[in-house]
């Protein structure tokens, strides 16, 4: 039995969700692969302008995003959003969220190591405290 678009789609659909899972266990090489190899069937039976492309264009954003590639990123995060706008509206959550990550690319990976730092020197700032508080009191 010959197998449809629609059992096609179903497998890149599979491809996706091992990408999702590969990501989330920081295999990003792996996720990645499978990333890629959604898109390309989704793309040879839908074409470059549907939801499900832009999704995983988007996934593959975030994905290089975590590996630190900032540049495919940005402009995977772009592609996702033009393709948004042209299907759901300039105005649609996914699209002004897509051209929100894509200028932001980054940022949130250095406010975290901001955040570690400025922790570090509480704890450091709290023990020093405590160290003269207790030469104050033996003192």
């Amino acid at each position: 039995m010959p197998c449809t678009a629609t059992c096609t789609l179903n497998v890149a659909a599979t491809y996706c969700n091992m990408g999702a899972v590969y990501e989330q266990q920081g295999l990003i090489e792996k996720a990645l692969e499978f990333y890629q190899k959604d898109l390309e069937i989704t793309v040879s039976i839908l074409g470059q302008d549907c939801r499900d492309v832009a999704d995983t264009k988007y996934n593959m954003a975030e994905a290089f995003e975590k590996q630190g590639s900032l540049e495919e990123a940005r402009k995977l995060f772009l592609e996702s959003a033009e393709i948004w706008a042209t299907v759901l509206g300039d105005d649609h959550d996914a699209t002004v969220d897509a051209r929100h990550r894509a200028d932001t690319v980054g940022e949130e990976e250095e406010e975290e190591e901001e955040g570690e730092d400025d922790n570090d020197n509480t704890e450091a700032e709290e023990e020093e405290e405590e160290e003269e508080e207790e030469e104050e009191e033996s003192g």
